[in-house]
């Protein structure tokens, strides 16, 4: 299995966080495990572009998810813990404003909304650092798991508290 931390399909982002990787490096990468045989698993990061670059973030991740059509896909919520917060605010080289639950319920949506895989994939947003656990496999699933973020949206009550979320 070829692991692969995408994080972000936005070359902004991936410069600001200092990746190391552009968009089209992930993709040939991507594409060249599986070209050879690898079941390709990718996470990505929510709220890696905070509130300024939530959009971009967004639409540019999809783009390489379906450029690419991993087996899995795993997606992570941010959370800046003291021991990194200070370094990824230095990088990131602007004010950084972090997305809260009810953003990454937006981002999570806007990225399954524009996921168009051309064979099955595997969808996990299930992390512990995730407030709503969602999961599903693309195409099938796309239905349910948007409605399960309409129920979440006017339930917020049912997310994972903070103190209880994994980093």
């Amino acid at each position: 299995m070829f692991y692969i931390g995408i994080e972000s399909g936005s070359d902004i982002i991936l410069k600001k966080v200092t990746k190391g990787a552009t968009a089209q490096t992930i993709i040939k990468a991507c594409q060249k495990a599986k070209n050879t045989g690898y079941i390709i698993s990718c996470m990505v990061i929510l709220g890696l572009g905070g509130k300024t670059y939530s959009k971009q973030h967004i639409e540019d991740t999809a783009r390489i998810l379906n450029a690419t059509s991993p087996h899995f896909v795993g997606a992570l919520t941010l959370h800046l813990e003291e021991g990194i917060r200070d370094e990824f605010l230095t990088k990131f080289k602007e004010p950084f404003i972090p997305i809260d639950d009810s953003d990454a319920l937006d981002e999570l949506e806007m990225l399954i909304r524009n996921i168009e895989p051309n064979v099955p994939v595997i969808f996990r947003a299930n992390h512990g650092s995730n407030a709503y656990p969602i999961g599903g496999t693309f195409p099938d699933d796309k239905a349910a798991m948007l409605e399960k973020i309409s129920y979440l949206r006017h339930n917020p009550q049912l997310g994972r508290p903070v103190g209880l979320r994994g980093f």
